[in-house]
């Protein structure tokens, strides 16, 4: 049996796969040995053709998918919950910084990757992710060795049982506890195994001061998260007017961003008269480092993913289908991290991208936007369908997650999206003209600031409409 799309068919059995190892209490080892008993039964397919080989594999892809989550799910025999008794009593924790450490109010907060742990005067060997925040004692760095003194405490409240804590793994990634009062005892060198997301975080900070140089605030914030994905600098309340009228997406980067880049790249590698394979094998590594520096973000790392099978296929000279394309950017992410399937953003990211792939080209022929003339009121209406589409396949998730419904989203983004656009595009140029160039940096910093003045001023204008959103109770 073939399929059209088999990435796809794979896409849904992972997704639903990893739905069931977590959501349902079977045991790991259950679901791995069905999953390797049926993957074997799979096998015997060969030149016999038996059937239902094929629903074999399937059911071997569901259930491995299941298993790698219910694994992922479960605490391992070594971490370092094991030894907690969640009594008043101050943890000592050696480990290293495994985050960008973020800076606010005073206070650093960090994911602290522990390798050991002190009780009643006894060091162990352990694992496992831990959530510190502490008063800002001189400047930390990804891959920093620390020792700290805190006390432990459980995310949210949430109960503990058989090594397992679901709620706090969907909602804190696997970072199940939290260090309180935590206060740091001694410094002990770098995690060899850090330099490169050390060099990525550096390499970020270093563009983002290239922002602050030539734009004033809170542009500068604006333009950090529109080309950086940097948005814990992002004011709260811009951040709820941009909800409020569905446009939030601009502020995390996504597949325009990647896609400038993509261009700028094989564009100036064109120009040197570089020839196709090297070229491909040049613009994928930079995107997957474009990638890293943003943060490795769903919405980026789905985008990358898409943009390499894209290259890659018109390398092979093999027909390119969006579906297939982000079912395996779907796989890459999943197979990584499952537990990013509760992510919001990953939900949001994926279902915007499909509804637009999906309901844009039917929409456009029901209504023959092809027929329309003049030329300028055909793309404004395809943009209008593109941002209907996309607002079709995440008004659900939206009302779900935030309790709000936008029906101002569809014009809002036809005004803020272009100007969006062009304000990543001049920061882009900053980026590259700005180290070498101090007069077109200023230049397009100007530029930059007044689009960025203009798109928030025509969202407050938006946000002032009668019904443009309503929350939900």
């Amino acid at each position: 049996m073939t399929m059209r799309r088999p990435l796809v068919v794979i896409a849904v059995l992972v997704c639903t796969g990893i739905m069931y190892g977590t959501c349902l209490c079977v045991p790991f080892v259950y679901t791995y040995s069905a999953a390797i008993a049926l993957l074997c039964l799979s096998l015997l397919r060969g030149e016999k053709k038996i059937p239902f080989c094929d629903v074999f594999l399937c059911a071997a892809v569901f259930l491995c998918a299941g298993a790698i989550a219910r694994n992922q799910q479960a605490f391992s025999s070594r971490h370092f919950c094991r030894y907690l008794q969640f009594q008043s009593d101050d943890y000592i924790f050696k480990g290293y910084v495994a985050s960008e450490p973020y800076v606010y109010a005073g206070k650093v907060s960090f994911v602290l990757s522990v390798t050991e742990m002190q009780q009643d005067a006894f060091w162990y060997r352990c694992c496992g992710n831990l959530y510190v925040c502490l008063r800002t004692e001189g400047k930390l760095e990804c891959g920093d060795a620390l020792i700290i003194k805190g006390k432990a405490r459980r995310m949210c409240g949430s109960l503990i049982t058989q090594g397992r804590d679901l709620r706090s793994f969907r909602k804190f990634q696997g970072q199940a506890l939290r260090c309180t009062e935590a206060t740091i005892i001694k410094r002990h060198g770098l995690n060899p195994a850090y330099p490169f997301k050390r060099f990525a975080l550096k390499f970020r900070a270093r563009l983002k001061n290239i922002f602050f140089r030539y734009i004033p605030l809170p542009a500068a914030d604006v333009m950090s998260a529109l080309v950086l994905g940097e948005r814990r600098s992002i004011p709260l309340a811009l951040n709820r007017a941009m909800v409020k009228t569905g446009t939030v997406h601009i502020l995390v980067v996504s597949g325009f961003h990647v896609g400038i880049v993509t261009a700028v790249l094989i564009g100036t590698l064109k120009s040197v008269k570089v020839p196709g394979r090297i070229r491909l094998f040049c613009v994928i590594p930079a995107l997957c480092f474009y990638c890293v520096v943003v943060g490795c973000a769903a919405s980026v790392v789905r985008a990358t993913v898409m943009a390499s099978i894209f290259l890659c296929a018109g390398f092979f000279r093999r027909e390119e289908d969006v579906y297939n394309s982000l079912a395996a950017a779907a796989i890459v992410i999943l197979s990584i991290n499952p537990r990013q399937i509760f992510d919001v953003g990953f939900q949001l990211s994926f279902a915007s991208v499909l509804s637009i792939a999906y309901f844009y080209p039917r929409l456009s022929s029901f209504l023959r936007i092809t027929c329309v003339r003049p030329g300028p009121l055909r793309y404004f209406l395809r943009a209008c369908l593109v941002s209907a589409s996309a607002w079709f396949g995440t008004m659900g998730l939206v009302a779900c997650y935030f309790r709000i419904v936008s029906p101002i989203t569809v014009i809002a983004n036809l005004f803020i999206v272009p100007l969006a656009s062009l304000a990543t595009a001049s920061g882009f140029l900053i980026l590259g003209v700005g180290a070498w160039c101090p007069f077109l940096g200023r230049s397009f910093g100007l530029a930059s600031e007044l689009l960025i003045s203009l798109m928030l001023a025509i969202n407050s204008v938006f946000i002032k409409i009668p019904l443009a959103y309503i929350y939900l109770r």
